[in-house]
């Protein structure tokens, strides 16, 4: 064999093995930026401030579905009074004051999903990161099945984001019963809403006054009331999300 050919074949042995350690390489690179994207997206909640966020990340294996995993990842802000929340991918995200938070969902064998959960805080407080990702935590844990069923009085003011922006007034709950006003603020309440409410649980329609249109629309409240998060549609095909917080202050009629 010539040393020419000899080369060849040890330069063919070292590039196979060398590209199957790139690959891998590449895989943990790619799982590597995924988090480093993420990381940044959490260094970007308030940048003004001078010092770096601190952080909390806890993972969690649910035997549950994809569809639900992002349900009660809502939910899941919901009823810790996070606002703001938006959806993309596979995640969900909200905030609450100086605080950020992603919720993750992802597939894992056997019909499972791996739920990953992380906090990103400015409070000063290197604890405020962790509490949070731990009632987030046991919001995931908790289907809300069973004990989500009771009916908090939800009368009163709320600021809403999202779309649209504004103030919505629920005038009068009677029962499962409830009526509403809705404006860009609370001189324009000139939109109406009713509905029932069960399981925390808002479901009706709506009568847009501005747009001349009508539709329907979900919110789902916290246990205690104090905020909710949904979707609306209307007759022409138009949806939207919408999450508002209760303020506790008196409105002109």
């Amino acid at each position: 064999m010539s040393e020419t050919v000899f080369r060849n074949i040890k330069f063919a042995s070292a590039w196979k093995t060398s590209s199957s350690f790139f690959e891998k390489a590449r895989a943990h690179q790619r799982t590597a930026r995924c988090g480093f994207l993420l990381a940044l997206a959490f260094f970007a909640l308030a940048s003004s401030a001078a010092a770096q966020p601190s952080m909390s990340r806890g993972e969690k294996l649910l035997p549950i579905s994809y569809a639900e995993c992002i349900r009660r990842a809502e939910q899941a802000f919901v009823a810790e009074g996070w606002v703001n929340i938006g959806k993309g991918g596979a995640f969900v995200n909200a905030y609450k004051e100086n605080n950020g938070a992603y919720i993750t969902c992802n597939v894992a064998p056997e019909n499972k999903i791996w739920v990953n959960i992380f906090v990103a805080s400015h409070s000063g407080d290197g604890n405020v990161p962790g509490g949070e990702r731990v009632k987030l935590e046991r919001q995931m844990e908790n289907s809300g099945s069973s004990g989500g069923c009771n009916t908090p009085t939800i009368s009163g003011i709320y600021l809403t984001f999202g779309d649209p922006v504004g103030v919505m007034v629920i005038d009068r709950q009677n029962g499962n019963y409830i009526s509403l006003r809705y404006g860009k603020d609370e001189n324009s309440l000139v939109n109406r809403m009713e509905g029932t409410f069960k399981c925390n649980v808002l479901t009706g329609t709506f009568t847009n006054t501005v747009y001349n249109s009508t539709g329907t629309f979900e919110y789902r409240f916290a246990a205690d009331g104090s905020s909710f998060a949904g979707t609306w549609r209307n007759n022409g095909g138009g949806t939207g999300e919408t999450n508002g917080r209760k303020r506790m202050a008196l409105y002109r009629n």
